[in-house]
């Protein structure tokens, strides 16, 4: 009833947001997908081309959720998204480590959970975090018509993210035995005192400055898209079709300076994570009978590598979301495609509804060590040993779940009134309301959004 309730309560807002405003006369949506809410289906087909026509539209969106796809694409608490934690290995190899760092994790003989000691039983240690998130977003797009079908677009989102309601489960004992590489020692060790008096502490000597409860939120304008593009259109009728409609588009991604704060325990990117881009986009219709329209949709985003300090794993079988070492290192934050389909009916001129799905997918990020003192002290004790060990840092810190691909399955549905049927064509009034649900995903929060988009467009008559 309560979700019932809620999910009202959005369409209530975003129906009074949208009927007082304009929309322009064309089927237009844009997103730059990101891991934690739903993707906008970006359909964007227009059938009302003419030149020197400026088009200005605002969409409000808003997405929640406690619950996250993880890397096995089951359904897991929000922030167990990466699997649980895992505490018997989280400071293992910590190059420096603090005072209740080396307690735990340090390498030396009177450390509870030394590297390489195993746990008893399996969830010993295991540690699930579950919370809620929440982001609201008010996003620009402006495009300006052109002549002979091209157009030069700007989109600019500005969004709102909240983490929030953080709280853990302790999915083992609360007291735990601990058992040295060499099995000559084992160790109980309280994981509840670890959790309830130590876990913050350890935090803040390893350059967290927030506690891992304490709400995250952040807010601006993470990128600006700029577009140069091309589209088509073509009524004449052969068979059951009656037109055909086409776009294509390329442009750059400009970051405006909002970066992950490697300071915070939970935190997620605004955005592109402040990296350059340039993307492509390519689309076509075809409307059938009159009055039914297919359209597919692709596109890729790629952006450029930068030298970062970035926090990064110490131990390749560490889990869960806390890393305790920051390092230099190039990162290449990994490609972003997507791919969609969808019909749309149009039973009367001016109203439309539309149902379609779509596949967003971000590749692996890959880390690149550019710090020779990172891992040394392992490094060092791989060496001493009898039969040396050789560690790779960037093989350590490239097996992390945290930097792998995410991949989102959405099922999208929209209802559209086109006003320029109804007024002038030099001002088209539209209204649009989109649902988006994330029905199955891999590293991905499973946020459905609600929108509804309001702009203008103005046509010169030149």
């Amino acid at each position: 009833m309560n979700s019932t309730k809620k999910i009202l309560s959005k369409i209530c807002l975003i129906a009074l947001a949208t009927t007082i405003v304009f929309v322009a006369k064309k089927t237009f949506a844009h997103d730059l997908p990101v891991f934690y809410r739903a993707p906008m289906l970006q359909d964007n087909i227009s059938k009302d081309i003419k030149n020197w026509t400026s088009t200005l539209k605002v969409r409000y969106a808003n997405a929640s959720t406690y619950k996250s796809h993880n890397s096995h694409y089951h359904t897991s608490p929000l922030l167990s998204i990466y699997g649980d934690l895992d505490l018997t290995k989280m400071g293992w190899w910590v190059d420096n480590p603090g005072t209740k760092t080396n307690a735990y994790w340090g390498n030396n003989s009177s450390a509870q959970m030394p590297p390489d000691s195993t746990a008893a039983n399996a969830t010993d240690g295991k540690v699930a975090f579950f919370g809620h998130f929440k982001a609201d977003e008010v996003s620009l797009h402006f495009q300006q018509n052109i002549a002979s079908g091209l157009f030069v677009s700007i989109y600019a989102p500005y969004r709102e993210v909240r983490i929030e309601k953080i709280s853990y489960k302790n999915l083992g004992t609360n007291s735990i035995n601990v058992t040295t590489k060499d099995g000559s020692t084992t160790k109980t060790v309280d994981i509840n005192n670890l959790l309830t008096n130590d876990l913050n502490a350890i935090l803040t000597e390893n350059g967290y400055k927030a506690k891992y409860d304490a709400t995250d939120k952040k807010s601006g304008i993470p990128e600006v898209q700029i577009n140069l593009g091309w589209q088509g259109f073509n009524n004449k009728s052969f068979g059951i079709i009656d037109s055909l409609a086409g776009t294509l588009q390329a442009g750059i991604i400009c970051p405006c300076g909002h970066e992950i704060d490697q300071a915070k325990p939970f935190e997620v990117a605004l955005g592109s994570n402040n990296f350059w881009g340039f993307s492509a986009r390519g689309s076509g219709e075809v409307t059938i009978w009159k009055y039914l329209c297919i359209g597919a949709v692709a596109g890729a985003n790629v952006f450029l590598r930068q030298n970062r300090i970035i926090r990064m794993k110490t131990h390749e079988n560490q889990s869960g979301w806390f890393r305790l070492e920051q390092a230099k290192a190039n990162v290449d934050p990994g490609s972003m495609w997507d791919i969609g389909f969808y019909a749309k009916i149009e039973p009367l001129s001016g109203v439309s509804f539309l149902a379609g799905y779509s596949m967003n997918s971000q590749e692996e990020m890959t880390l690149d060590v550019r710090d020779g003192n990172f891992l040394q002290t392992r490094i060092n004790a791989g060496m001493a040993e009898t039969n040396p060990v050789l560690v790779s840092q960037d093989y350590v810190v490239n097996h992390d779940d945290k930097i792998q691909s995410w991949h989102q399955h959405t099922l999208h549905a929209a209802f559209r009134i086109d006003g320029g049927s109804f007024f002038s064509r030099s001002i088209a009034p539209i209204l649009e309301l989109e649902y988006d649900y994330p029905f199955y995903g891999k590293r991905s929060f499973r946020a459905d959004a609600i929108s509804g988009t309001a702009g203008v467009k103005i046509s010169l008559g030149f």
